[in-house]
């Protein structure tokens, strides 16, 4: 039988100090090598309903093995939660978007590649900022795409214009602040997320990048008031179980609960790998 997972963590293991290693690389990974696991809808109930990670490679020969959560959690506990967020979800928001523009090609081209080709997307958003430089959603979409690639300072500079406007939109503002805190620049993280806390508390993603704030400022207990916030939101969102078992996991008479909230987060990603 082969141990898809325990071979993941160990090869992330052998490579964190060659690199930048951040838990939802690792931990995405794994869930993912479970949902292939997987042969038929039997077995993924089967595995729902134990709340348990799946080993093997076929459904005659799987085995259930809840310890492999202990050696998640031992493996994440210690790495940079920097930016657990599935940020490509977040979507540009018709309200940023308005009228035509002589480099709406450009534009338009960009949207089509952003996800598959995200530098070619960002060198098209750049060409349509140097002929229309007060163009809102070219900046927006390209400091979002520079945000995602971890090009943060550079990202800070595309969206700086958004943040001198009166601008009632959330995005520009959360991500600067994500991207403040993907190079720990942590009070301009705090302050740029709160701005897009007071535009719009009903996305979970600003709640969950705030209290990423105060995890890498060592409050786990701040961060989690912020994460109970999110999960009012969304309950189930993979995001808010993740860090919620990270911040538990760092407090002494919480992290008995640390467990529950891995056994719920690679559930919801199993859940929602079979569903799509």
């Amino acid at each position: 039988m082969i141990v898809r997972l325990l071979s993941i963590l160990a090869l992330v293991t052998s490579i964190m100090h060659a690199r930048p290693v951040f838990p939802e690389d690792m931990v995405e990974t794994a869930v993912s090598n479970m949902h292939h696991t997987i042969k038929n809808t039997n077995s993924l109930r089967s595995l729902i309903r134990n709340n348990s990670v799946i080993e093997g490679s076929d459904t005659e020969n799987t085995t259930v093995d809840n310890t492999n959560f202990a050696r998640i959690k031992t493996a994440t506990r210690d790495l940079p939660v920097v930016g657990y967020v599935p940020l490509d979800k977040i979507p540009i928001t018709n309200s940023i978007i308005h009228g035509e523009t002589t480099a709406e090609k450009y534009f338009r081209r960009a949207l089509q590649l952003q996800a598959t080709e995200p530098q070619i997307a960002a060198n098209l958003l750049e060409k349509v900022l140097s002929q229309e430089p007060n163009n809102t959603k070219a900046r927006l979409l390209l400091g979002r795409l520079l945000t995602m690639s971890r090009d943060a300072s550079k990202a800070v500079l595309v969206l700086k214009p958004l943040l001198l406007q009166e601008n009632y939109n959330w995005q520009p503002w959360f991500w600067a602040g994500t991207a403040l805190l993907q190079i720990r620049e942590l009070s301009g993280a705090a302050r740029l997320l709160d701005q897009a806390l007071a535009r719009n508390r009903s996305v979970p993603a600003i709640w969950v990048q705030r209290a990423i704030v105060e995890q890498e400022n060592g409050s786990a207990e701040s961060a989690l008031q912020l994460l109970h916030a999110a999960s009012k939101i969304s309950p189930h969102n993979t995001s808010v179980l993740l860090n919620m078992a990270i911040s538990t996991n760092k407090v002494d008479h919480l992290s008995h609960l640390s467990e529950g909230y891995y056994k719920k987060y690679v559930k919801m990603k199993l859940r929602c790998m079979h569903q799509c």
